[in-house]
């Protein structure tokens, strides 16, 4: 609930000159904190589709990897942003796919995780 409130702050704080940029990271902080609601929502449940995961995925890791490439396209004054936000969000979710395979098979000495859990100081299974 707090990084919806925040990202709803970043909207009424937009100032002339940045104001797409502030627009973008709001749209992006509303999107993972769906993502997250939706992760805790799923928690513990094995019959989650692999669309419901994607979307999930695309909610919150995607689509910040996607919003970076905006706000850099953006600051730079150059025009079109579709080509980067659809590499980043490509990039992030590929992040985020890579990141759940390691949170159950990366050995824990390298991800800095113990097997099975998402978050490395939650109990186990992370929620």
């Amino acid at each position: 609930m707090g990084d919806l409130l925040l990202s709803r702050a970043f909207a009424e704080l937009a100032v002339d000159g940045g104001q797409q940029q502030v627009a973008e990271l709001s749209s992006a902080s509303v999107a993972l904190a769906l993502g997250e609601l939706a992760q805790r929502h799923d928690a513990y449940d094995t019959s989650i589709s692999e669309g419901r995961y994607l979307e999930r995925c695309s909610l919150k890791t995607a689509r910040l990897f996607e919003s970076a490439c905006r706000v850099g396209r953006l600051a730079s004054g150059a025009p079109g942003t579709e080509g980067l936000a659809q590499f980043g969000r490509e990039i992030g979710l590929a992040f985020q796919l890579l990141d759940d395979v390691l949170d159950v098979t990366g050995p824990p000495e390298r991800t800095g995780k113990a097997r099975g859990r998402t978050c490395s100081t939650a109990p186990s299974p992370c929620p």
